[in-house]
C-alpha cells in the first residue's frame, strides 16, 4: 500500500469516527433532555371521592374541591361515632391516615373506643363550613357537636376542628385532625374572640 493510498484510508476512518462519536453525542444530549422532561413533567389525575362533580390533584397539589371532600370524609369517620360502628370507621379513617403517624393514630382511635363501649357514648357532627388553605396542607371543618350517652344528649356546642394533610405525587394524606379554639380559626364566621382579645 503506497503512502497515499494509506493516508486516504486513515483519512476516511478518521472521518468515519468523527461522525460515529458525533451520532453518540447527539443521542446522549437527546436521553439527557428527554429525562430532564419526564422528570419535569406534571402527573395529572381525575379523582372522583364522594362529592357531586370531579376534583383534580396534580403531582403535588390537591385541588380545593378535593381537600373540601377530604375534610369532610375525615370529619364524618372521626366524628360521627357510636360504640357499635367503631371498627367500621377506624379500618376506613386509617386508610387516610399518613405512615408516619399510622400508629399513633390506630392507638388513639382503639382508646376513644374502649372509652365510648365503657360510658356508652356517642357523637354527632352536623357540619356548616369547610375552609382550606391556598397552599392545600391544611382545613377547618366547623358546625354543631352533638353528644349521647345512651339515647340521651347530654351537650350540644359550635365546634371547629383542624386537619393538616401530606400531599406527596399522586397521594393526599392525613397527619393530624384535632378540634381547635373557635378564636383560633381561620373561619371568620366560626371566631369565638376571647376576652382580652382585640376585635
Amino acid at each position: 500500500m503506497t503512502p497515499t493510498a494509506a493516508s486516504t484510508k486513515l483519512h476516511a476512518t478518521n472521518r468515519i469516527a468523527a461522525i460515529l462519536a458525533a451520532v453518540a453525542v447527539a443521542l446522549a444530549i437527546t436521553v439527557i433532555v428527554l429525562a430532564v422532561m419526564l422528570t419535569r413533567q406534571k402527573q395529572e389525575m381525575v379523582l372522583v371521592p364522594t362529592l357531586q362533580g370531579e376534583a383534580t390533584i396534580i403531582t403535588g397539589t390537591a385541588s380545593n374541591e378535593y381537600l373540601q371532600a377530604l375534610t369532610r370524609d375525615a370529619a364524618a369517620l372521626f366524628l360521627n361515632r357510636h360504640p357499635n360502628n367503631s371498627n367500621y370507621f377506624r379500618q376506613n379513617l386509617l386508610r387516610m391516615v399518613d405512615g408516619t403517624v399510622f400508629g399513633e393514630m390506630e392507638a388513639q382511635l382503639l382508646a376513644a373506643r374502649n372509652s365510648r363501649i365503657k360510658t356508652k357514648t356517642s357523637t354527632v357532627f352536623h357540619p356548616s363550613e369547610i375552609y382550606v388553605s391556598p397552599e392545600g396542607d391544611y382545613s377547618e371543618i366547623g358546625g354543631i357537636g352533638q353528644t349521647f350517652v345512651a339515647s340521651q344528649m347530654v351537650s350540644e356546642e359550635t365546634k371547629v376542628f383542624a386537619a393538616r394533610w401530606r400531599v406527596q405525587g399522586l397521594q393526599v394524606r392525613l397527619l393530624d385532625f384535632s378540634e381547635i379554639e373557635r378564636s383560633r380559626a381561620r373561619m371568620r364566621s366560626f371566631r369565638q374572640s376571647d376576652p382580652g382579645e382585640d376585635e
